[in-house]
């Protein structure tokens, strides 16, 4: 058997101890799965994922690192440069460039920079920055992939440019892209200024940067038959999400390192998170340890466990 359907007999198992441990998760899942492509993974790459134990580097090495490790939701965050180019950057304020690009001279560490000088510094000495074309050729490249945009902006003219932009560099390279490409929304205002410029098949409403009131996202998400939310982790209460549960709406809450949080935001109903640093084997390991806890402390059929894995293991194609 080869290693990628000995993955797939793991995660099997312990998607099945997941239902038996915890029913209501289990029942809440199935409550919301609406078709839903992007939804079919539940991790997103925050920043395009931590590469080497730094976070937020937005950079092509991190896409490509993660990709290796199973991601295949990305999240990028996306703004402006002085000369008028989308680039992969969470903002231009100081602080981020003592960290992010230190190299560039004491006099241009505040405020957009032309896009040349973006590209011409690489992120802590070693990694490529990006500007949108990149992030879409990589989207074409890999064709399993999705890019979910946090572009930052509330100004309806810039939100307009922006996407203007995105839509643009997809039809150059590729325009099935753009069915892979998933904007976070902040508000019903610019949900509308999206949609005019291209109707995205799938957007994710994002409560953070209006801080949109638990009525209010309810009232969008089914007013405009959305199906993905993403909200911090201090709004996952159990009434909020019981709600978008019952609305089939996935709950995906940034930005979650431990395995721990991830079990437990999954116990009330979440569907996925943002990381940095979490991964599958992870998880998946850990349902393993869970087992082994349950059967310690509750006599839970070990020999049951290890039937089902000779008997998956017998309906397994040979390799």
């Amino acid at each position: 058997m080869n290693s990628r359907v000995r993955i797939s007999v793991i995660s099997a198992i312990c998607l099945l101890f997941a239902c038996m441990t915890n029913p209501v998760a289990a029942s809440q899942a199935d409550e919301s799965a609406k078709t839903s492509s992007f939804a079919d993974e539940e991790l997103i790459a925050h920043a395009l994922g931590g590469i080497s134990g730094e976070a937020a580097t937005n950079s092509y090495e991190a896409f490509l690192a993660n990709y290796e490790k199973g991601y295949r939701r990305f999240e990028a965050d996306l703004i402006l440069s002085s000369d008028g180019v989308l680039v992969a950057r969470h903002d231009w304020d100081s602080y981020l460039f003592d960290y992010i690009q230190s190299t560039l001279p004491d006099d241009e560490k505040e405020g957009p920079i032309p896009f040349r000088d973006f590209k011409s510094h690489k992120i802590m000495g070693k990694y490529k920055p990006m500007g949108i074309k990149e992030l879409i050729r990589l989207l074409d490249m890999y064709p399993d992939t999705y890019l979910v945009t946090d572009t930052k902006e509330t100004d309806p003219n810039i939100i307009r440019k922006q996407f203007e932009i995105i839509v643009k560099k997809a039809n150059e390279i590729n325009p099935d892209v753009l069915n892979r490409i998933v904007p976070e929304i902040y508000s019903e205002d610019m949900l509308q200024i999206v949609r005019s410029v291209y109707a995205f098949p799938e957007m994710m409403l994002s409560v953070y940067m209006e801080d949109i009131p638990d009525d209010e996202a309810l009232r969008i998400l089914q007013e405009y038959q959305l199906t993905l939310i993403a909200i911090p982790e201090n709004r996952a209460d159990a009434k909020f999400l019981r709600k978008l549960n019952e609305q089939h709406v996935h709950v995906y809450v940034h930005t979650i390192n431990s395995v721990e949080d991830y079990q437990r935001l999954k116990k009330l109903g979440v569907h996925g998170i943002y990381s940095d640093f979490l991964y599958k084997q992870e998880i998946e390991l850990d349902l393993i340890r869970q087992a082994r806890t349950a059967e310690d402390k509750s006599g839970f059929s070990k020999r049951m466990v290890q039937n089902m894995v000779g008997w998956m293991t017998k309906i397994m194609p040979k390799s």
